[in-house]
């Protein structure tokens, strides 16, 4: 197993700062990029229920880069997860 790290944002303190703040930091412990990007958007799916946050961060152990989500709207990573399990 392979481990990740996951940062979740959240939007920035101040009114009109656009700059997200980090919120929380995850390890992520997967076979594969794959699994830790399913791993990850399920994670932040199930933090987004609950505040309001901006998009997240994948990399591996080493800081590769696996995923980024884009800044905006949570609920567009609902969307994708809906239609790719149709």
């Amino acid at each position: 197993m392979t481990k990740y790290r996951m940062d979740i944002f959240k939007p920035g303190r101040k009114p009109g700062h656009p700059a997200p703040m980090l919120w929380r930091r995850r390890d992520i412990y997967a076979l594969d990029d794959a699994a830790a990007k399913a791993e990850a958007e399920d994670l932040y799916l199930i933090h987004t229920s609950q505040r309001t946050l901006t998009n997240f961060y994948l990399c591996d152990s080493g800081g590769r880069t696996i995923y980024e989500s884009l800044i905006g709207d949570p609920d567009a990573l609902s969307t994708v997860r809906r239609e790719a399990s149709r």
